[in-house]
């Protein structure tokens, strides 16, 4: 499994979407690093993973609305590298605009992303991360 999870993070930095449409199945795509980090992270991260038959697979195979362990979501890195198609699929998929991070930063507020055709999501008493915090 952790060759596995490797080699996704491996082609999630490179942006080789094509490689991790072959590669990504649901028993890795929420495998975590020792930071909590999956490969939907990874790929978020990237803005060269922005296409949009990528993410409309991973979001079925992994957990979008995960944190890593300083609590920042999917959104949070996909708002900070400018990954429009992770993040429109992402909040499609049920990530929350509102989620806080350890500094207290929501995605919007990060990369000041808000794909359209989405509203801003109330998530007020959703808890500090706003979803499901990943540990490793």
């Amino acid at each position: 499994e952790e060759a596995d999870r490797q080699e996704l993070e491996r082609l999630a930095e490179a942006g080789d979407s094509a490689g991790l449409r072959r590669a990504a199945t649901r028993g890795i795509c929420d495998l975590p690093d020792r930071f909590g980090r999956t490969a939907l992270m990874w790929a978020a991260q990237n803005s060269s993973c922005g296409d949009e038959a990528l993410w409309e697979q991973l979001v079925q195979l992994g957990d979008p609305t995960c944190a890593n362990i300083l609590a920042e979501s999917f959104l949070h890195r996909a708002a900070v590298a400018g990954n429009s198609a992770a993040a429109s699929a992402l909040l499609a998929a049920g990530a929350s605009a509102n989620a806080r991070d350890n500094r207290s930063g929501s995605a919007e507020l990060t990369g000041g992303l808000e794909p359209e055709g989405h509203r801003r999501q109330d998530c007020a008493g959703f808890g500090h991360t706003g979803g499901k915090q990943r540990t490793g």
